[in-house]
């Protein structure tokens, strides 16, 4: 019978020797156990059972291997593979061989991992196979993933990857060697699920996550987890099963039970128990032991948990582990037992029905657990849901705990205490129900690349529901009311939109008071979309009425007062005649957010991307270019190049390059946004049209017979993607098609050029009323088009009224101040 420290022994020893080719391991163990007769028994019985369980894994992949007749050499430095080069070995492993290698033609200058799938040729279903797998690979860009540069076959029929080369640290050994807490490991992990959630949105599953496979380097005294070898990768979606994909292992110990039976199906949640077992070692310093190998061992087997672990550890293992994750020990099994037990066992369910249902849900109830609430894994307990809201609130918790040395006052304290936190889970949880019912309201399968019409339907569902099922809970009704209205503003509904705020608005007033977080939510919102609809006086009003009152509640919402202020300053900006102001006002929220939550906020980012605006617009161009570079290169990598914001910042930086007189970066990049969001997103997407005019006024504003033509091509493009995706009224469109009358007046097309200025008049008089900022330059562009055409009494007409509008301190003013008066100066009478 083995004791405790032999049973740590042999859990280290058979770790080890799974690390090593099957042939090494005896002689392996029977070097390092020898002299133990039992230990050695145990852990070759062990060693036996892991080999079986890989065997059962592999062999459909080596009976797809003795089809093949072909073997083919080992390729040596200096091989090509296209125009990439080997250098030397880097590793072997079951699904191929990966070699340090370059770019032979110096196009790239840094290291790249060839991966080479398999050493022998492949038949026609293969290679069909390897060209989905290495399409759905290039759909991945992001942060934490080693981004795939290139794939293909050689000459003797070869499938390889060309990879990002990650010089880095296996996960687990990078956190041991750094001596990083629990807080900074579960941070880290949720970096690293962000980037699987990524993955699977792409339509791909890993299937092998382990920390060998998530390598960490350091950019600035900062941790960056890459996630490699997507090469035994497979699809999401059904279409994997019919498309003769190859069954692909994991590692025992981190891949799912259902990965060690043959034929069945592996989806997303197989990723989800990977991530769960990578925890479990982050928390209890143990690799997790291995999967059954049968359907049986399967059902029968538990989940893990890392106190039962903690529980098998020595003394001394104990002191090692909490002086590496920071904790005392009287307090390691503690915390573990309170929730992440509960987030590990939920992620390594046998059952994937009871596992979360994606990596986001995880990653949710991990930053449940970073933020002191409760996680959705563990059960409705109401002595610890209080004691998770006093980690919460130590402070004020340990000040009402002072009070008790007066027994009325403490009291009251303590009744007060457990009535806000019986107020915070009720309203918890009728949020959670209300949007769980809501969401899985609608058939995953229906619901899978969505359309508006459903969208609405579900929508239109919920806004119903919610004025009687949360009637009770003011405050939740009134956020998600403010949510609805977001979602139909970014639809194209701004009548509903509207909807919605006012009652977001008139919810929290009634029940929470005007002064309330909620209610100035809404009013801020409801700014935000007078603005956008042009009526600027009336969002300037919202927001310098509240502002005093959002500054009031700073300790509770530290970003609603600058972000208010943001928007005012936006709001100033637009209205002209006050641009120091604007300026100031938007300078002041980015430093004062920057102070508050840091540079990696959201909010932070939005306050940034206007300040750099407003600094261009005042003729500091390269501090905006370099403020926006920095605040784009934050984005990327924290949210990834793809997220819509990330898009967005690039878009204005681009922008700026542009008016800066660098046109052909400006249009380099505007090229290979457009190439990245069509893959990624498709022609639906409703960054195309803006990006397609943006390329459009860059190849405008640089001339020359071939540019105009496709300037004239890409307005054309965006104009109909924008009226079909927002509608005619739109604001975008209608400065689309100003922007496109523009260009037909500098292509000589005079009268098309006024029939469209005419036309946008009449929409953004309609929409927006006489005071739309755009209407000044509308006039200004008529005139010129009237003027084109000989009809010198329009052109007088207009240019008077656009000088008549024409605000000091906006962008445009000079130059359509100028080109007014030379209209005056050319039709005046003789």
């Amino acid at each position: 019978m083995l004791n405790t420290r032999e049973w740590s022994l042999l859990n280290e020893l058979f770790h080890q020797a799974c690390e090593l080719p099957i042939a090494e391991r005896d002689a392996f163990a029977r070097e390092q156990a020898g002299d133990q007769p039992e230990l050695l028994e145990e852990l070759l019985r062990m060693l036996q059972v892991e080999a079986d369980a890989t065997d059962a894994v592999r062999a459909p992949l080596r009976d797809l291997g003795s089809r093949i007749p072909e073997e083919l050499p080992e390729p040596e430095p200096g091989t090509r593979f296209g125009p990439w080069q080997v250098d030397r070995l880097l590793g072997k492993g079951g699904m191929g061989q990966v070699y340090l290698g370059h770019r032979a033609d110096g196009a790239y200058t840094r290291q790249v991992a060839i991966k080479l799938i398999g050493s022998k040729s492949h038949d026609a279903r293969q290679q069909a196979h390897f060209e989905r797998e290495r399409q759905l690979l290039a759909r991945m860009q992001h942060p934490a993933i080693a981004q795939i540069h290139d794939a293909g076959s050689d000459e003797h029929g070869r499938h390889y990857l060309v990879m990002e080369y990650v010089e880095g640290l296996p996960l687990t050994q990078w956190c041991n060697q750094h001596h990083l807490g629990l807080r900074a490991r579960l941070r880290l992990l949720l970096r690293i699920a962000e980037g699987v959630q990524h993955a699977h949105q792409k339509g791909v599953v890993h299937r092998d996550l382990k920390p060998g496979n998530i390598l960490i380097s350091q950019v600035d005294g900062v941790p960056i987890p890459r996630i490699i070898d997507f090469g035994i990768a497979a699809r999401t979606d059904a279409d994997a099963a019919s498309a003769g994909t190859p069954d692909a292992g994991g590692t025992p110990g981190y891949m799912s039970p259902e990965q060690t039976i043959a034929g069945m199906d592996v989806d997303s949640r197989s990723d989800v128990y990977s991530l769960g077992a990578i925890l479990f070692e982050l928390v209890s310093g143990k690799r997790p032991r291995g999967s059954g190998s049968t359907g049986e061992a399967t059902r029968t087997s538990e989940p893990l948990r890392p106190s039962d672990q903690i529980a098998t550890l020595s003394a001394e293992e104990i002191a090692q582990l909490t002086q590496t994750l920071k904790l005392p020990p009287q307090r390691l099994r503690r915390v573990l037992r309170d929730d992440l037990d509960w987030i590990v066992a939920r992620a390594t369910q046998p059952d994937r029905e009871q596992r979360y249902p994606s990596v986001a849900s995880f990653a949710d109830d991990l930053n449940r657990w970073l933020d002191g609430w409760p996680v959705q894994a563990a059960p409705q307990r109401r002595l610890w849901t209080l004691r998770k809201f006093v980690v919460r609130h130590r402070l004020p918790v340990a000040a009402a705990a002072l009070l008790l040395l007066s027994v009325f006052a403490g009291l009251i304290a303590t009744t007060w205490a457990l009535h806000r936190a019986e107020q915070a889970v009720l309203r918890e949880q009728a949020i959670n129900h209300f949007l769980n019912d809501v969401l899985t309201s609608v058939d995953p399968v229906v619901a899978f690349d969505l359309d508006q019409t459903l969208m609405r339907r579900v929508l239109d569902r919920a806004s119903e529901r919610i004025k009687t099922e949360l009637a009770a809970h003011p405050e939740a009704r009134s956020r998600l009311e403010i949510t609805l209205s977001n979602i139909y503003s970014n639809l194209g509904d701004a009548e509903r939109a509207l909807v919605h705020l006012e009652s977001a608005r008139d919810v929290a007033n009634t029940h929470l008071g005007a002064a309330s977080e909620p209610a100035l939510l809404a009013q801020m919102e409801l700014a935000h979309h007078h603005g956008s609809r042009g009526r600027l006086a009336d969002a300037e009003q919202l927001l310098r009425t509240h502002l005093p009152a959002a500054h009031r509640i700073r300790q509770q919402n530290p970003v609603l007062h600058p972000q208010m202020e943001s928007q005012l300053g936006w709001v100033v900006r637009q209205q002209g005649g006050r641009a120091e102001e604007a300026r100031q006002l938007l300078e002041n929220s980015y430093r004062t957010l920057l102070e508050r939550v840091g540079p990696e906020h959201i909010r932070t980012i939005d306050a940034g991307h206007f300040h750099s605006t407003a600094l261009s617009e005042s003729g500091r161009m390269e501090e905006a270019i370099a403020l926006l570079t920095q605040l784009t290169a934050t984005q990327s990598r924290v949210r990834g190049e793809d997220h819509p914001q990330t898009l967005a910042l690039r878009n204005s930086l681009a922008g700026f390059h542009s008016l800066n007189d660098d046109p052909h970066s400006a249009e380099a990049e505007f090229r290979t946004m457009i190439d990245v969001v069509s893959r990624q997103h498709g022609s639906g997407n409703r960054m195309l049209p803006v990006l397609h005019v943006n390329l459009a006024y860059t190849l405008h504003r640089m001339g020359g017979s071939a540019r105009m033509q496709e300037a004239g091509q890409l307005y054309d493009s965006a104009v109909q993607a924008q009226q079909a995706l927002q509608g005619a009224d739109h604001p975008l469109t209608s400065q689309m098609r100003e922007m496109r009358a523009q260009w037909l007046l500098d292509d000589g097309q005079a009268e098309p050029a006024r029939d469209e200025l005419q036309a946008v008049l009449a929409a953004t008089l309609h929409a927006f009323g006489e005071n739309h900022p755009a209407i000044t330059n509308i006039l200004a562009l008529l005139a010129r088009s009237e003027l084109a055409l000989g009809n010198t009494g329009g052109a007088r007409e207009h240019a008077q009224a656009a000088l008549a509008r024409l605000m000091e301190g906006t962008p445009e003013h000079d130059r359509i101040q100028r080109e007014m008066q030379d209209i005056l100066s050319t039709t005046a009478a003789p």
